[in-house]
């Protein structure tokens, strides 16, 4: 696991190191991500899958190739998972996946002020627990997953406004906690809002 982190550390830098010599703008961004699983699992009938709203924030940067195209990578902390409603007794039970994502996201300008993107998501989860159990510990959650990023933004000066959807293309599950062939992946909206340094 250690080896799969430190190419992770290493292709960041590279890639920023490869721009280091091209016009580039930092920023940092915020906002709230709104998550959910999608299985395909046998849920019990008394337990209700909801969203699950969570904290999202990091760093970004923004190489522009020209007047209509450019690259935007981030680094962000999300808290991400699900909220699991027990209809007898009545229990809510949120199950925490908080991670790191790396999106790496090609944008096209359709005005001077917004622009549409595409682009895949590595993500890293640190924390995964449900009702007090350790779901990692125990070997029943992956730690890497991947997914597709769409959305759009919106720049006034300095400020950069964003509304993303995260499509989860992996299985974050183990065999153990649902069964063979059973898996979860997890879509995630989000809504930011970043900052610019000149």
């Amino acid at each position: 696991m250690k080896k799969y982190i430190i190419v992770f550390i290493l292709f960041g830098l590279i890639f920023c190191n490869g721009f280091a010599q091209n016009s580039m703008r930092f920023g940092i961004k915020s906002g709230v991500a709104f998550s959910k699983a999608i299985t395909d699992a046998d849920i019990p009938s008394d337990i209700d899958e909801k969203i699950k709203t969570g904290f999202a924030g990091g760093g970004m940067m923004i190489y522009k190739f020209n007047n209509n195209m450019a690259i935007q990578a981030e680094l962000m902390y999300v808290q991400k998972g699900e909220l699991l409603e027990v209809s007898d007794p009545p229990i809510k039970m949120p199950l925490v996946m908080n991670g790191f994502e790396f999106p790496v996201l090609l944008k096209y300008m359709v005005s001077e002020n917004m622009n549409v993107y595409g682009g895949v998501s590595i993500n890293y989860i640190v924390a995964a627990s449900v009702e007090g159990t350790d779901l990692l510990e125990e070997d029943l959650i992956k730690n890497f997953g991947y997914g597709l990023s769409l959305g759009g933004q919106y720049l006034y000066e300095n400020l950069i406004m964003d509304l993303r959807f995260d499509l989860g293309l992996s299985n974050y599950v183990e065999e153990d906690l649902f069964g063979e062939g059973d898996t979860a992946k997890l879509n995630t909206l989000y809504l930011t809002i970043g900052y610019l340094f000149k």
